[in-house]
Order: structure tokens, then sequence, then C-alpha cells
């Protein structure tokens, strides 16, 4: 298009391949994510911290101040 071509911009880019992560054994690789801010719970909790465990695919919540 005609912006492309005033900016130069190349599509023709290949990414590089994804390639899976190697899974060694129960909880050899896990995921952290942190979710917030969420309702103020009745213990005063307003965080939450997720964690993944890729091998088994189990989640942990944990609620936070």
């Amino acid at each position: 298009c005609e912006i492309c071509h005033q900016v130069r911009s190349n599509f023709d880019t290949l990414s590089p391949q994804l390639k899976p992560l190697s899974m060694m054994d129960l909880c050899y690789y896990w995921s952290l994510d942190f979710v917030g801010s969420l309702i103020i719970t009745s213990h005063g909790a307003k965080y939450m911290l997720v964690m993944v465990e890729h091998f088994s695919k189990s989640i942990e919540l944990v609620a936070l101040l």
C-alpha cells in the first residue's frame, strides 16, 4: 500500500518457529502472574497470585493483601 511504501516496511520477514518447552518432571516449570486490583475480600485481599505448573497443568491461586 501507499503508506507501507512511504515507511519502507517489510512484512515478508518470517517469525522464528515456535519450539515446545522440554518438560522434565512435575514441578519443573512454573508460570506466575499477578492479577488485580480486584474487589477487596472480607480478609482484605485485593490481588491474586496465579501459578501454573506446566507438566500437570495444575493451578494454584493465592490471595494477596
